[in-house]
């Protein structure tokens, strides 16, 4: 099954679910005067709460995306099938946390890895030790929170172009760079200019096209 074609239905199976939810919503039994109540403990503001995962069938892709979109740490409670189903995970992966969830092979899985980073860099946390020393993948991520290099391997952290890269998107980053970079007049340069607002040097708007 081509890629896009699964990403449809699997966002097609999530669109029933919230249909078929909010027909249960309507006919009351979930809600009580205008606030949704946790469906196990009666705890008001949520349709679930952290002690109480919501009663749904966690081998059933649309169900779990419908509590994924909502909170990424949802998918703890999945199926082991279904953390280890590509497919759906590379859909699942684009809400907050949710890598930190996924098969212990597909946090090894490249693809899987940079979708997550695309949407939130710090997932770089949760990916395999090879891909933190992967550039592409670190790349990503730092473009997305400057902060994630701090997750990358030591010999990225000494990259000079990639530290670059992270300290444009949060002049902070710099505090995670190797030591012989964060004494490196041009990164202390570029830090004062991203502070500053100004335009991207050449050299970084080169490494970004080249990224791309």
């Amino acid at each position: 099954v081509h890629p896009c074609a699964m990403h449809r239905q699997v966002m097609q199976e999530y669109a029933e679910h919230v249909r078929k939810r909010e027909e249960v919503l309507q006919g009351g039994g979930l809600i009580w005067g205008s606030q949704i109540v946790c469906q196990q403990c009666g705890n008001s503001d949520s349709s679930w709460c952290c002690d109480c995962p919501p009663m749904v069938n966690w081998g059933d892709r649309g169900e779990v995306l419908a509590e994924v979109v909502k909170d990424g740490q949802a998918l703890r409670h999945a199926t082991d099938e279904l953390k280890a189903d590509r497919e759906f995970i590379l859909v699942a992966v684009a809400h907050g946390f949710a890598l930190q969830h996924v098969s212990a092979e597909l946090k090894a899985g490249r693809e899987v890895v940079l979708a997550a980073v695309a949407q939130d860099g710090d997932a770089l946390f949760y990916a395999s030790d090879e891909l933190k020393a992967d550039r592409e993948v670190v790349l990503a991520a730092v473009a997305q929170n400057g902060d994630a290099l701090y997750h990358a391997s030591d010999e990225l952290k000494a990259d000079r172009d990639l530290v670059l890269a992270a300290v444009w998107q949060n002049p902070d980053a710099l505090r995670h760079a190797s030591a012989a970079l964060r004494d490196g007049l041009p990164v202390l340069a570029l830090q004062r200019l991203a502070l500053a607002g100004a335009p991207p040097p050449r050299r970084y708007i080169r490494l970004e096209c080249a990224a791309h």
